[in-house]
């Protein structure tokens, strides 16, 4: 089987989940949070997992869809397991992604498994959320980053090579260089 195929325990889920993702709209941004940090305050919006759920929930559930988001123990610590399940077929899809948090914050626990539950079913079900520009903000930083890497590497370039300093001028023809 080469790798574009898909195997044949996932057809059905596969095609349902492509139905449905053809009645999903996009998902309006309904939360907004003001952050301060040292370099100052910013503010963002994004989808609360409620209204993930709320929006897509009765389309999986017209297409014989639902998922499951449970937490329990991997390899390497405590993971977020989501299953999209065709519960005709039994055939599902799943993705595993590892919850990093202080264990002795239960609070923090819960805020993780919010915010990765949240990223997980977006992503697996392949959906979007409004003015979605959080790859461009991140863009942006990384060729700042870059930019100021570049220049810097330029003039570390021209200093190992004598060029740091102004450019001698050349007289011009019949003139002296002392006029």
């Amino acid at each position: 089987m080469s790798d574009t195929e898909t195997a044949p325990s996932q057809q059905k889920v596969l095609e349902a989940l492509g139905k449905a993702q053809a009645e999903f709209g996009v998902i309006e941004r309904n939360r907004e949070v003001t952050v301060t940090t040292q370099r100052g305050t910013y503010t963002f919006k994004y989808a609360e997992l409620s209204a993930i759920v709320d929006a897509v929930r009765p389309i999986l559930v017209k297409h014989e869809l639902m998922f499951t988001q449970p937490i329990t123990e991997g390899e390497n610590g405590t993971v977020l397991l989501t299953r999209l399940v065709h519960w005709p077929s039994g055939e599902e899809i799943s993705t595993l992604v590892p919850l990093p948090w202080d264990r002795g914050s239960m609070q923090a626990l819960g805020s993780v498994v919010t915010y990765m539950r949240r990223y997980q079913l977006v992503s697996l079900l392949g959906i979007v959320t409004e003015d979605d520009d959080d790859a461009n903000r991140a863009e942006a930083a990384r060729e700042q980053r870059q930019n100021r890497g570049g220049q810097q590497q330029r003039r570390d370039h021209r200093r190992r090579h004598g060029h740091d300093r102004a450019p001698a001028r050349m007289p011009r023809r019949g003139r002296s260089a002392r006029t």
